[in-house]
């Protein structure tokens, strides 16, 4: 288990911390024989969910568990995060561990669900890349609430850009990729009615307020 991740993706995406301490975490996968066998995830019994921690605020979950199914490893989603349990406000410190262990009283297509349900299609569509591939931070800097990383396969064509936006204000970015990158229109996978056009190694990028696109 990634507690070191988890911990920090919690520090960033609910208490606002810098995205470089994400990648300080990244910065240490040499560490290990293989990063990629990482279980990464952003809920357990043992910890408050992650919904309550960033006061029932959806839009950041849906970010969190993007980037939870972009970045390398393998993702754990705990029970009833898609149907939205831990919410409203629920917890206390005596009150933690029964939350994270209540009975679901129903089960439903939430728009969680639906969008966990995507990035499991997305994650199963590009498993050489997602999966298997490598990592590399494209946009970083201090201060900076865009982060984007690039996950390559064996080939050209294996590719999934990855762009956060952990505001709660619109961002727009030139994202900096490689000068031999093709040239052409790079599809959202999170909604295939977008799309972002890559001309000689730099393509520009409008997110939402704690958006993500998964190109």
């Amino acid at each position: 288990l990634d507690f070191p991740l988890h911990f920090r993706m919690n520090n960033v995406f609910f208490e606002g911390a810098d995205l470089e301490k994400i990648q300080e975490i990244f910065d240490q996968d040499g560490a290990y024989q293989s990063a990629k066998r990482l279980l990464t995830f952003l809920d357990n019994h043992d910890r408050a969910r992650f919904l309550q921690n960033a006061a029932d605020q959806y839009d950041k979950l849906r970010m969190a568990l993007a980037f939870l199914y972009c970045v390398r490893g393998i993702p754990i989603v705990y029970y009833g995060t898609e149907q939205a349990l831990g919410g409203n406000w629920r917890y206390t410190d005596s009150l933690v561990n029964d939350v994270n262990r209540q009975m679901m009283p129903c089960f439903e297509e939430t728009q969680l669900y639906i969008w966990i349900r995507r990035l499991n299609e997305i994650r199963s569509l590009f498993s050489d890349t997602l999966c298997f591939g490598e990592q590399k931070t494209i946009h970083l800097a201090p201060g900076d609430p865009v982060y984007a990383v690039l996950r390559t396969g064996q080939t050209e064509e294996d590719m999934v850009l990855g762009v956060f936006n952990n505001s709660p204000v619109p961002q727009d970015r030139m994202l900096q990729l490689e000068n031999d990158q093709k040239s052409g229109s790079w599809v959202n996978l999170l909604n295939t009615d977008e799309t972002v056009h890559l001309k000689v190694g730099e393509c520009r990028v409008t997110l939402p307020p704690y958006g993500a696109l998964l190109l």
